[in-house]
């Protein structure tokens, strides 16, 4: 998984924002300097709300940014492929469903001991390989 510095750091100043005004309350009760700090809470709490906000501009702006990124991806690899007309997008589908049936069945052929294949599980590969190779000889027309 690709860690996003910019998702990362986002999060530490929303968590560190957050966090602040709760951090500086037990610095100043642990010190004595509770004067200190309930004068200035005011600020703390202004500080404290513009990291978060700062945090999560910097989350959502690089959502935003990936999305657009996923996007173009998509659009990109939808112009590189070829148009297909609707017969031949019909005959890749059953093309790949015979070839997704023929691997199974040689999988579970590879169950059994050589020699010992039931008579209707050997048909049943044959039977597929003749289809899938029908199919290629419509496709290549």
């Amino acid at each position: 998984m690709k860690i996003n510095m910019q998702i990362v750091s986002g999060g530490a100043l929303f968590l560190i924002g957050i966090s602040l005004d709760f951090i500086f309350n037990l610095i100043a009760a642990e010190i004595k300097v509770q004067v200190w700090y309930d004068e200035n809470r005011a600020w703390i709490l202004m500080i404290a709300g513009v990291l978060v906000l700062v945090g999560i501009i910097l989350i959502i702006g690089n959502l935003r940014k990936d999305a657009k990124l996923k996007a173009e991806k998509k659009s990109n690899v939808s112009s590189d492929m070829p148009i297909f007309s609707e017969d031949e997008k019909y005959l890749r589908e059953q093309l790949a469903c015979h070839q997704e049936n023929h691997r199974q069945l040689l999988k579970q052929k590879s169950t059994y001991a050589a020699g010992e294949e039931p008579l209707y599980l050997l048909n049943q590969i044959a039977a597929e390989e003749k289809a899938i190779k029908e199919i290629e000889q419509q496709l290549r027309k």
